[in-house]
């Protein structure tokens, strides 16, 4: 008869048998055998297929790697690298404010954007501005206008990421942890860590440290 793969007769009945892959280098694999409880040599054929089937996308699943707290932190701080230097390069370009005017609403908007992206990294798409937010806005100095400028970058924010054809994450995953599959739990994490590290990024880019761009 012709070879089945991963199939042979055991005893009355046939199997279906196959080693399990590592899903590291340091485990060991071991041996999945299944019984198609036939006889017969062509339902074995069908149910062999079947089980070889899902039995492959059992094993993708034991070779995907989750993300992990250590790769959210690693991810955050490429983020804010990378953001820094963009920052940096924003600033280098931008014409001088000319008035005392300008340059306060240059510093709020860096400001209201860094708020609706920490927004967003802890709520997602859920994010608004709450009576408890506006507390927070008026403590830190932020004036009714300016507020406004918070819920303006939210918006556009939200549009943008969770629109009908949103942006990849920059730096890319791939960029950071190689070719590696990621799970959509996974991206959710990396985003609002990509969220979180251009928050960080424009308030340690604050405008008002000594050094700052040609005095923008």
């Amino acid at each position: 008869m012709g070879q089945i793969t991963h199939v042979s007769r055991r005893g009355a009945v046939y199997v279906w048998r196959r080693r399990c892959p590592a899903t590291s280098a340091h485990q060991s694999t071991g041996t999945l055998q299944v019984s198609l409880r036939t006889r017969e040599l062509s339902t074995a054929r069908r149910v062999g297929a079947l089980v070889s089937n899902a039995a492959e996308w059992m094993y993708e699943g034991m070779k995907t790697q989750t993300i992990t707290k250590d790769d959210v932190r690693a991810y955050l701080e490429a983020v804010v690298a990378e953001e820094l230097q963009r920052i940096e390069g924003e600033r280098w370009d931008e014409s001088p404010a000319v008035s005392p005017a300008e340059w306060r609403r240059r510093w709020m908007t860096d400001r209201a954007e860094a708020c609706a992206l920490r927004l967003l990294a802890q709520r997602g798409q859920a994010a608004d501005l709450m009576p408890e937010d506006m507390d927070l806005l008026r403590e830190r100095g932020f004036r009714p206008d300016e507020m406004s400028l918070v819920l303006e970058q939210l918006f556009a924010l939200k549009e943008r990421f969770w629109g009908t054809e949103p942006p990849a994450l920059a730096p890319s995953p791939e960029a950071v942890f190689g070719d590696r599959t990621i799970t959509e739990a996974g991206y959710r994490h990396l985003r609002s860590a990509a969220f979180e590290g251009r928050a960080r990024a424009l308030e340690q880019s604050d405008r008002r440290a000594a050094g700052g761009s040609k005095g923008t």
